[in-house]
């Protein structure tokens, strides 16, 4: 299985993220984004000359998003991705932070069936490896104001006279 290496952003390998807009719980993948270099982009391309590589003019740059389905089609679970220190010890539930070392190890797996992706490889996400963690730390949540305070307690500044209706 190849391995290829890079910055993770937007990691969710240990909860599975929404793939459409719906609320199925089949429709649940666990992914990651890669930055990915000009041998990186030479292999994944090799493999699938209209492999998906992105760029959004951030701090990503070039990128690939690797996948893995969360639910098989018969709605099973399927096992979770591997995630593993730089020693391959088992850190699954870790959070990966955007701008951390990784590397990625997965599947290449030959379109059959489909004529016009005849020769074209689909890509499926097996394991991860941490080499370098930038901990995962939620953004500042809003800090504390004036108003509305919920369980029946009063809002300091919001009185009946202020309200427009």
């Amino acid at each position: 299985m190849p391995v290829v290496t890079g910055k993770a952003y937007w990691a969710k390998l240990d909860k599975p993220a929404q793939k459409y807009n719906t609320t199925a719980q089949e429709d649940t993948e666990y992914c990651i984004d890669l930055t990915i270099d000009k041998a990186t982009r030479k292999l994944l391309e090799g493999l699938n000359p209209s492999a998906s590589i992105k760029n959004k003019n951030d701090d990503r740059g070039d990128f690939f998003t690797f996948k893995k389905n969360a639910f098989n089609r018969k709605g099973e679970a399927l096992p979770k991705p591997r995630v593993v220190d730089a020693k391959t010890n088992d850190i699954a539930g870790t959070l990966i932070g955007n701008g951390s070392d990784v590397r990625v190890m997965f599947r290449s797996v030959e379109i059959e069936n489909v004529p016009s992706m005849e020769g074209k490889n689909k890509f499926y996400l097996d394991a991860v490896q941490v080499v370098d963690l930038v901990p995962y730390a939620k953004s500042e949540d809003f800090g504390e104001v004036d108003g509305y305070v919920a369980d029946g307690a009063v809002a300091s500044t919001n009185s009946e006279e202020s309200a427009p209706f």
